[in-house]
């Protein structure tokens, strides 16, 4: 009858004998890239790219056998470092950033309101008036109105529009003379039919019934007027 030997133990190896960790090598060296890029304040969230694959291949390598553990443990406690690094870098240069940004929002603030309090207030143009052409014709205060920078319509008493004013008088004009009215608008002179404004009605040559003038200026008013006349003279001009 034979006998079972029985397995000799197990024999651990030295840890200065053991093989080198590969994945240890490659997880420290992403997890220092990544703790360096945590404290570059506008790339920090960046050193996730590093340090994530850092922590996931170090613990690959923790659980390899046979392999030293120290590269893969400092590769698993710097790459938890570069999470915390990168948060908390990103948070202060986020906060600098927005305190310089109300600090300048506040200055440009007072700035401008304090110009706007420096500044006088604009002074309001007084409007042109309205000039007086109601002894004028209707044809000078037209140009008159005109030169000024005014629109002239021409109308009569009835409403119509006036296209030669020759032989029409003034009658009014709106708005009146004196309202504040500004350039380019549209001033209405009324005008009607009549002799213009300033000529005097011409005085009939002789009277109208008058048949003759003697010869001494005055008239005779008969049928006959060299009878009249025969005591003034004689007739002058017979009508």
């Amino acid at each position: 009858m034979s006998s079972v030997e029985p397995e000799p133990p197990p024999v651990a190896i030295p840890a200065a004998t053991r093989p080198l960790n590969r994945l240890g090598v490659v997880a420290l060296v992403l997890a220092l890239v990544g703790l360096a890029v945590s404290f570059i304040p506008p790339f920090a969230l960046l050193a996730w790219i590093f340090s994530l694959p850092a922590f996931i291949v170090a613990i690959v390598a923790l659980t390899r056998k046979n392999r030293r553990k120290k590269l893969a443990t400092a590769g698993v406690i710097l790459s938890s470092l570069a999470f915390v690094a990168s948060l908390v870098t990103f948070s202060v240069y986020s906060a600098d950033v927005a305190s310089h940004s109300t600090a300048k929002t506040s200055s440009n603030s007072t700035y401008h309101s304090t110009v706007s309090k420096k500044q006088p207030a604009p002074t309001a143009t007084p409007l042109p008036t309205v000039p007086d052409v109601s002894l004028d014709s209707p044809a000078d205060g037209a140009a008159t109105l005109t030169a000024d920078g005014y629109q002239v319509a021409l109308v009569d008493t009835s409403g119509a529009v006036v296209t030669n004013p020759a032989g029409y008088t003034f009658v009014s004009e709106s708005p009146a003379a004196g309202t504040a009215l500004t350039l380019g608008s549209t001033v209405t002179i009324t005008v009607s039919p009549g002799t213009a404004a300033g000529v005097p009605t011409p005085v009939p040559s002789h009277p109208a019934n008058a048949t003759a003038l003697c010869k001494d200026g005055t008239y005779a008013y008969n049928y006959h007027p060299h009878d009249q006349c025969e005591h003034h003279g004689g007739i002058e001009v017979r009508y």
